[in-house]
């Protein structure tokens, strides 16, 4: 039997003096186990795995992961020119936290953007970023929005600093292009070949920089340089070479 000190108050049940217990002897002290279960073998599930497998790939081509918020505000794809068609209505929070974030996402690119912008006005010209994060697209008359899982990535500046024996060259498209290839290779995705895009429904790519990303005849994404006007709504700073592609899960 045990009787906290009237100085911890914090601890009123038995898993409290656990954890406290827990905390003081080290957890890296305690041996790890499988959680008991009958006829249960734990494991990764298919997404798991290729979650994993995409960061694998994306981190071996120069990237660095990166987790924005889920949360977006209203109208930040059409301020940088982002079509909304077929990307559901917007979920709208009832208490958000953020007065200026008071949707759930539809994409993953403002969010990146806005990284992009906050690491150069910090003073990292060099910014290479992915995230595999989950969307959410409302539909009327459903309690429940519809959720997939989408990956991105951005590149900005150049690969590296310059030094005295090697000098880097400002990303273009073509290095885009060349990470999207890899990851498809990668995942042995067959029949992959890129469509150029123009028009309305890309007017935030820079035309002839911007290309669909196809196996067969199923649109995975997109890769291109980001349209000189959308850069400016999203961030005051250039950004270039955002990638993306998509899978539902």
């Amino acid at each position: 039997m045990v009787t906290p000190p009237s100085f911890r108050p914090d601890l009123p049940r038995e898993i409290d003096l656990i954890e406290e217990v827990l905390r003081l002897w080290g957890m890296g002290r305690v041996t790890a186990t499988i959680p008991a279960a009958k006829n249960h073998i734990g494991g990764l599930t298919r997404e798991q795995k290729l979650t994993r497998k995409v960061g694998e790939i994306l981190r071996a081509c120069g990237l660095n992961e990166t987790t924005t918020f889920g949360f977006a505000a209203p109208g930040d794809l059409e301020k940088i020119g982002m079509p909304t068609e077929g990307r559901g209505c917007p979920v709208v929070l009832m208490n958000p936290l953020v007065a200026e974030q008071t949707e759930m996402r539809r994409s993953l690119l403002p969010g990146l953007l806005q990284s992009v912008a906050y690491n150069e006005a910090h003073g990292t010209p060099n910014v290479h970023l992915y995230e595999v994060g989950s969307l959410f697209h409302g539909r009327e008359n459903a309690s429940l929005p519809k959720e997939t899982k989408s990956v991105a990535g951005v590149l900005s500046g150049q690969w590296s600093e310059q030094s005295w024996n090697m000098k880097y060259r400002k990303l273009r498209f073509f290095f885009g292009k060349g990470i999207v290839e890899e990851l498809l290779a990668q995942l042995r995705i067959e029949k992959v070949r890129f469509r150029p895009v123009e028009g309305e429904g890309y007017a935030f790519l820079q035309p002839g920089r911007a290309a669909e990303v196809l196996s067969g005849g199923t649109v995975l994404g997109w890769v291109g340089e980001i349209h000189p006007e959308a850069r400016e709504p999203a961030a005051s700073t250039r950004l270039s070479l955002p990638l993306s592609l998509t899978w539902t899960s």
